[in-house]
């Protein structure tokens, strides 16, 4: 049911100093990054610091219910656009004094594409609602467009290849990510002026401290093949911890600068009306994401194969069958629908790390632990799902159950991989146990002291909206 009132009014942000709004969601980024390097890699790895920094910003901007669902699907979409990105290759090149300056050039280009696109992505979910439906659709089509433009022109014929060349080369899409980050930017810069000021804000800031937080961090790697002696330190973590809180401290500062300007939407839809179809929809979304979309690639794949013009169907696959498609229908499906929003930025994000954990711990399994393992993660998605329609039905009055809850899920699935593939299971003695675990002990220390911060600065921002109330 639309209203007939203005589709939104300006924000009230309760804190005016840019400490919280730069450290809170630097810590909360730094967290969900070191998760996605840890229980879930690829794209949906990266939604997790998405949507966990997006309702960070949320909370600061006083933004609720059906706005902050769009905003964090947006935000966990967004930056999990770059995780299809590969970089374990570039990160190689920093082991040899010829190709340092190389592998340096090409992390700090990849971060900086990182935070280009989720950052831009991030600025349209805070004013999506200005745009109909049929913009939204030609936006996309715009960034897929330049998603296949650059893959074709760059990534594919490997015109600028920060990968190895010889040993397994990999495929790269940081061009193709480049490319379409820009050919968004310029549809809302043409189409809708009026957005370009956020949009091309986030964006920017997203490109520094992109840039900065993964070249930077990837110094972490540079020093782990100097020091012999301090050779088993989770440097990679280092690295991963360093890029998310740089990343999020930009999205933050971004954020203060814009606090008092960024509107705050009244709702689109009857919320009674949509609670009636709330259940079909998480299920929907679930199923979608974790079954038909894989069938759906893995046929088509199966028949682009024997497909003439592989200059053509190869990257034309990569785009439209890979995350950046299927990115663009979540896009879609949360602008449409606040309750699929919420199961985009929180369920889909939770439950595709359960998937690789089940991987993780029983990798090869026979036929009757796999369906088993797969039943238990099916009742883990049905429980997410349920608790977040719950969560959802009170998001209009807060939200930091939600993000305590979700941040807290994810630690458990941290902890509890971390326990389970522990080698000290395997040590002949306490000191040896020790010794293969010390670098595990630091990183899940990492873990915990950022999210018992990021959880006290939720805790302490409510109690300061309940104050001020």
């Amino acid at each position: 049911m639309m209203q007939s009132s203005p589709p939104y009014s300006q924000t009230v942000p309760l804190l005016d100093g840019w400490v919280p709004w730069v450290l809170w969601p630097a810590v909360t980024m730094a967290v969900g990054w070191g998760l996605r390097g840890y229980i879930g890699g690829g794209p949906f790895g990266a939604m997790i610091a998405g949507a966990l920094v997006a309702l960070a910003l949320c909370m600061l901007l006083g933004y609720r219910g059906e706005t902050a669902a769009v905003v964090a699907a947006f935000g966990a979409v967004g930056v999990g656009f770059g995780g299809d990105m590969t970089y374990g290759q570039t990160i190689g090149l920093l082991g040899g004094s010829d190709t340092l300056a190389w592998g340096l050039t090409g992390l700090t280009l990849k971060g900086a594409v990182w935070g280009l696109l989720g950052g831009a992505v991030l600025g349209v979910g805070l004013r999506v609602k200005e745009l109909n439906r049929q913009e939204v659709f030609w936006m996309l089509a715009l960034f897929l467009l330049g998603v296949f433009a650059g893959i074709a022109i760059i990534n594919e014929p490997k015109l600028i290849y920060f990968s190895d060349p010889v040993n397994k080369p990999r495929a790269e899409s940081w061009a193709g990510l480049l490319f379409g980050a820009l050919f968004l930017l310029a549809y809302v810069k043409v189409s809708v002026p009026s957005m370009f000021g956020v949009v091309g804000r986030f964006a920017l800031y997203g490109l520094a401290a992109g840039g900065i937080g993964f070249g930077g961090g990837a110094l972490w790697m540079v020093l782990s093949s100097r020091v012999d002696t301090l050779a088993w330190l989770p440097y990679w973590k280092f690295m991963e911890f360093s890029f998310g809180f740089c990343f999020g401290a930009g999205l933050g500062l971004c954020a203060w600068h814009l606090r008092r300007g960024l509107p705050h939407y009244a709702p689109l839809v009857d919320p009674h009306a949509q609670a009636k179809s709330a259940g079909l929809a998480a299920g929907a979304v679930l199923v979608g994401v974790f079954l038909l979309w894989p069938l759906l690639v893995v046929g088509i794949a199966n028949v682009l194969r024997e497909a003439p013009l592989p200059w053509l169907v190869t990257p034309l696959g990569r785009t439209l069958l890979g995350y950046t498609g299927l990115g663009c229908v979540l896009l879609g499906l949360a602008r449409s629908s606040p309750t699929l929003a919420w199961q985009i930025a929180a369920t889909v994000t939770f439950i595709a790390t359960t998937i690789d954990l089940r991987a993780d711990l029983f990798p090869g399994s026979g036929a009757a632990v796999t369906v088993t393992l797969w039943g238990f993660v099916l009742l883990l998605g049905v429980v997410a799902a349920v608790l977040v329609l719950q969560r959802q039905r009170r998001a209009g009055e807060r939200l930091v159950p939600l993000f305590v809850s979700l941040l807290w899920a994810l630690m458990a699935v941290a902890y509890l991989r971390g326990i389970s593939t522990s080698p000290a299971w395997n040590a002949s003695s306490g000191a040896e146990a020790f010794q293969q675990i010390r670098a595990e002990l630091i990183v899940h220390g990492i873990f915990t002291l950022l999210a018992i911060l990021s959880t006290w600065g939720a805790l302490w921002f409510h109690e300061t909206a309940k104050n001020r109330a």
